[in-house]
């Protein structure tokens, strides 16, 4: 028993993690043709990930929600949580704005860095009959219809957003269905409750089933998305990729001291506490999968409540979108920069304004798809897109990863911001 638990314990470490994916890495570059054949095996561990997030996220949310509205203690949490929600965003989106112009990711300097970036738009331009001229053309704005939007994550059958897995429909059944719930009289609601406590506890217990295939899934996923990939365009979207790598660094270190802050615990043994996590963030760049593992790193590692964290996390996964934030800001910018245009302080802090009000409607949303949404930006800015968007393609799989980091980063964050902790004291074991 002793030597599977010491198995076990070794599975579920960072380090362990941390050097399967490393090899990954190494793996996918030099047997790329290998490499691609393990990618059925990356994705089957992603949908086992997936098969748990929406039962968790519709029995914690409706149980939470009876729990807090019956603690007038709790109803206090929701309140500071959009206060936080807001202000976070725009301070990200500020970040994300000052570094970008500081850095200048998108200039060219060179001739030659010039001719490699249109080396790679006509590689892959083919199937998008598109070419880069880097000159800046007129394109008018386009309009966006805000009802639809709206009217897109409204349930009409619940059945259905449960078929389709669509998480923002299923949210937004779940937290009406909580507070329908919660008046309910205990007496009448204890059996339901009784279930959806069952149905927690269950997928759970599967989370921690499946952490231990971690360092398997992650080695798996990352080769082949090295394989995918490769090198070369990295090298022409390297001032790109490294301020994003940067936003994503401090956003990291200010999540992990905000935490160790509220928690009582050293900077490091936060982080490491976090590990992962965070490298299922990179391993999977499903935020929505990494659902559990933030709650029981929360509650089980730092002592933070349990009831107040199982609502606030799923409910923040939505709302607290930093991550695409950060992408469309630092993304219009560089493309504006690529075109040599410069931007006015009207037109930076309108940037900010959209890419908060875009962020909200990426819940659930593929990555690429998310990425096509900086078109609505630029037709603001009337800067053309389409030839710029290949460039965003061929480094997706690396911008992803880094857009995920800092969505459970910030989401443990927040999350821990609103809610108390135990005393460290009383989370020590005894002796």
């Amino acid at each position: 028993m002793r030597e599977t638990g010491s198995f076990a314990a070794f599975l579920r470490s960072p380090a362990t993690v941390l050097l399967f994916s490393l090899g990954g890495g190494i793996f996918g570059i030099l047997r790329p043709d290998a490499a691609m054949l393990l990618r059925p095996v990356g994705d089957s561990y992603l949908g086992l990930l997936k098969l748990i997030v929406l039962p968790f996220m519709i029995s914690s949310i409706i149980f939470s929600l009876r729990a807090m509205i019956n603690d007038k203690r709790s109803t206090s949490h929701l309140s500071r949580m959009f206060v936080i929600i807001l202000g976070a965003s725009v301070a990200a989106a500020f970040l994300t704005a000052a570094t970008a112009l500081i850095l200048k990711p998108g200039t060219i300097t060179s001739t030659e860095r010039r001719a490699e970036i249109g080396h790679v738009l006509n590689d892959s331009s083919a199937s998008y009959n598109t070419s880069m001229t880097l000159e800046e053309t007129e394109d008018r704005p386009t309009e966006t219809n805000v009802l639809e939007l709206v009217l897109k994550v409204i349930p009409s059958n619940i059945f259905g957003a449960l078929t389709d897995g669509n998480t923002l429909q299923v949210l937004i059944f779940s937290i009406l269905f909580g507070f329908a719930f919660g008046t309910v009289p205990f007496d009448a609601s204890g059996s339901l409750a009784r279930g959806l406590e069952a149905v927690y506890q269950t997928c759970m217990v599967l989370t921690r089933w499946f952490i231990l295939l971690l360092p398997f899934g992650s080695f798996s996923m990352i080769s082949a998305q090295t394989a995918v990939m490769g090198l070369k365009p990295l090298m022409t979207m390297i001032g790109f990729l490294s301020t994003l790598g940067l936003i994503t660094l401090v956003m990291l270190l200010i999540s992990i001291q905000v935490i160790a802050r509220r928690s009582g615990e050293s900077f490091l043994t936060t982080l490491w506490g976090h590990g992962n996590l965070f490298v299922m963030a990179v391993s999977t760049r499903s935020s929505v999968a990494c659902i559990p593992l933030i709650i029981d790193i929360l509650v089980k590692k730092h002592g933070f409540e349990r009831h107040a964290v199982e609502l606030l996390v799923p409910l923040q996964t939505v709302l607290l979108r930093l991550g695409s934030i950060v992408l469309y800001v630092l993304g219009s910018i560089f493309i504006a920069q690529l075109y040599d245009r410069e931007l006015l302080p009207a037109e930076l802090l309108m940037i900010c304004f959209y890419a908060i009000m875009l962020g909200l409607s990426t819940a659930g949303m593929a990555g690429v798809i998310a990425v096509a949404q900086l078109s609505i930006i630029c037709g603001y800015l009337g800067l053309p897109f389409e030839a710029a968007f290949i460039l965003f393609l061929a480094v997706e799989m690396v911008a992803d990863p880094l857009r995920t980091l800092i969505l459970v980063a910030t989401i443990s964050a927040a999350t821990a911001s609103i809610v108390p902790a135990a005393p460290l004291q009383a989370r020590l074991p005894d002796g």
